[in-house]
């Protein structure tokens, strides 16, 4: 009986590290509107795209969208997932079809978004309607913890899953 607790004790923890690995978030990369046609300040609002795996990988992924304000600040973080069926990837042209948009992605080191995570607010001084963390579900500290384990390093380059 003992044997047969621990056999199911280690499957269990087994399961669960394969589980964490797969859903780890590890790739950051900023959103550049092609062509770059600016209405207003859109232009001032850049995604930073978090994802389980490299950008160009042929599978459907949860990725989290921060919306950053120049680069400064976070804006919004929102959930989504990215569906394989519905990109268009030109990867010499590091160029993705995303909500109708095509966007320019630049891989940036896991750094850039804990630092924005740690300091959401920033520098630059913006009107906000409320606090980009009001309805934080627990992602901000999986996302803290989970890029903080690269510590700064690009684990995701063009086909590297890590």
């Amino acid at each position: 009986m003992i044997l047969r607790v621990l056999m199911l004790g280690a499957w269990w923890l087994v399961s669960q590290a394969a589980l964490g690995e797969q859903n780890r978030y590890q790739c950051s990369y900023y959103l550049f509107e092609v062509p770059a046609t600016v209405t207003g300040c859109s232009d001032c609002y850049v995604p930073l795209v978090v994802t389980q795996g490299p950008i160009e990988a042929r599978r459907d992924q949860e990725v989290v969208v921060v919306t950053t304000y120049e680069r400064d600040s976070i804006w919004q973080v929102q959930r989504q997932v990215l569906k394989y069926a519905d990109q268009v990837i030109e990867l010499p042209a590091k160029r993705i079809k995303l909500g109708g948009k095509i966007y320019r992605y630049q891989l940036v080191g896991n750094t850039e978004p804990v630092r924005l995570l740690k300091n959401p607010l920033g520098t630059i001084p913006v009107h906000r309607i409320s606090h980009p963390r009001k309805d934080d579900d627990g992602l901000w500290e999986v996302l803290l913890r989970e890029l903080s384990m690269t510590d700064g390093a690009q684990p995701c380059a063009a086909g590297d899953a890590r």
